[in-house]
């Protein structure tokens, strides 16, 4: 992979890929030499290929890299496509890797620091991006639509700027899967009317990504487990397994279901590597998937509370105050741990903290200077494996990812820590706001319940006298 960076030119579509992907092998991040290509070249119209300063594919002056191979030996991974190839082998290699160009290139001019002019780069190619996005929302090819809205997950500055094109995918899609069981259909032949595992482990992936449609996608993960064949593979209807079905598959399953053995994919996956160290379900689109599936295997050793991925944001359910996630938030993802089996019996660590002397503070100091407090607070709260909310007025609530543990531990150094932040940031307001706290482990279909009960049982507490320096904290069953 690494030769293959080193010896591939700046003309290749992958090319941000290769610059974006030195910093995982801890190269410094240089992107100037790739900007400066780019700056040399000039559009053409919004149809055409030549749309971005970047190539989509490897038709036209980029030269054939050693890694594609060469295009007469690349094959369908969905072997009833071949005449597909045959007749256009590089308008395929754009339905692939097409869209992996545009969000890696994207990524790359949204990363870069100012100064390169990548600023006036991005702001050219959005609108062609957007317009390119949009088309996904057509139901043209079930998978070519869903693949680059699955892939839309692992870059999240354009994760931003297309989320609302996005949605309109996602609800194009759902409402056709709702009516299948959670189940995406092909919609022309040599797919027409069968059940596409692919499609489905995208749109499941983008919809929980988004954070909606739980009840679809709960559905559609119960399908995809089903459909894992005997040598640990996923492919689409009587077609072998393959690299980008099991891709799909692995990260949807992987990062949702904690019922979910990923051993016998990785045993699937070992074998499919190539001797030169590369996987290859098609060709071109070689280094994208290597990394993919390096991180994957690498992934999939670690605990499930640490492979979870709470879904993002929508901007409408974030705090104006101390831009955590609203209690509206901790709804929805009370409505998906019901939704999904796994999650709904998994042991789940919940807290709910209000601050002791905050009310005080306010009078003594003004509303201004407590909304300062708040987002001191909330800075101050885990992320990661923990997902913090602002649940109302000076109470918060930490949710622990699924099967997690630990979190009186976390709650413990967030105590310890803070008055040290207080003193830092309001030296003359003497005793420091400190955090009353209740932790407690439920399971995921009962987190809204647990924090109703968390939130009486710590009004008990607002007569108890507290540690000076660190507050109250207490574990409880429920």
């Amino acid at each position: 992979m690494r030769t293959a960076a080193n010896a591939t030119p700046n003309v290749d579509p992958l090319a941000a890929l290769f610059v974006r992907a030195r910093r995982l092998w801890g190269q410094a991040f240089e992107p100037a030499d790739l900007l400066a290509q780019w700056s040399t070249r000039s559009t053409g119209t919004l149809g055409g290929r030549d749309r971005y300063r970047w190539e989509l594919t490897h038709k036209r002056g980029t030269g054939i890299p050693p890694y594609a191979g060469p295009p007469a030996s690349w094959r369908a991974w969905r072997p009833s496509e071949a005449a597909v190839v045959e007749r256009d082998v590089f308008a395929f290699e754009e339905m692939l890797v097409g869209p992996i160009a545009m969000f890696e290139s994207a990524e790359l001019l949204a990363e870069t620091p100012p100064g390169l002019g990548a600023e006036a780069l991005l702001a050219e190619a959005d609108p062609v991006l957007r317009r390119d996005f949009a088309q996904n929302a057509l139901e043209r090819n079930p998978w070519a639509d869903t693949f680059p809205a699955w892939c839309l997950s692992h870059y999240p500055a354009t994760f931003r700027a297309l989320r609302s094109l996005l949605v309109a995918v996602i609800e194009t899609y759902t409402s056709r899967a709702r009516t299948r069981g959670g189940v995406v259909v092909g919609t022309r032949f040599p797919f027409h009317e069968r059940p596409l595992v692919s499609a489905s482990a995208q749109l499941a992936l983008a919809s929980l990504t988004v954070g909606c449609h739980f009840d679809v996608a709960a559905r559609t993960l119960a399908f995809v487990a089903e459909q894992r064949r005997d040598d640990g593979g996923w492919g689409d209807a009587d077609g072998a397994s393959d690299l980008l079905t099991t891709l799909a598959a692995l990260d949807l399953l992987g990062h949702f279901d904690p019922d979910f053995d990923p051993t016998p994919t990785a045993s699937f996956l070992v074998e499919q590597q190539e001797d030169d160290g590369f996987w290859r379900a098609f060709g071109p689109e070689a280094p994208w998937l290597t990394l993919r599936l390096i991180e994957q295997l690498a992934n999939m050793t670690r605990p499930f509370a640490e492979r979870f991925r709470f879904p993002r944001v929508q901007p409408e359910n974030l705090d104006h105050k101390t831009e955590l996630p609203t209690f509206a938030y901790f709804t929805e993802l009370s409505r998906l741990f019901g939704a999904l089996p796994g999650l709904a019996r998994a042991d789940v660590e919940l807290a709910f903290i209000d601050l002791i002397g905050f009310r005080a503070f306010n009078n003594r100091f003004g509303q201004a200077q407590g909304d300062e407090v708040l987002r001191l607070f909330a800075e101050a709260l885990p992320s990661g494996a923990v997902c913090s909310v602002r649940d109302g007025g000076d109470e918060f609530l930490l949710l622990g990812a699924p099967t997690g543990v630990r979190l009186e531990d976390t709650v413990h150094e967030l105590q310890r820590t803070w008055p040290a932040t207080f003193r830092a940031r309001f030296a003359d307001a003497g005793a420091p706001v400190l955090a009353r706290s209740l932790v407690a482990t439920t399971c995921g279909s009962a987190i809204l319940s647990g924090r109703e009960a968390l939130g009486r049982a710590i009004g008990e507490l607002k007569t108890v006298s507290c540690h000076p320096e660190l507050g109250i904290l207490r574990r409880i069953e429920l």
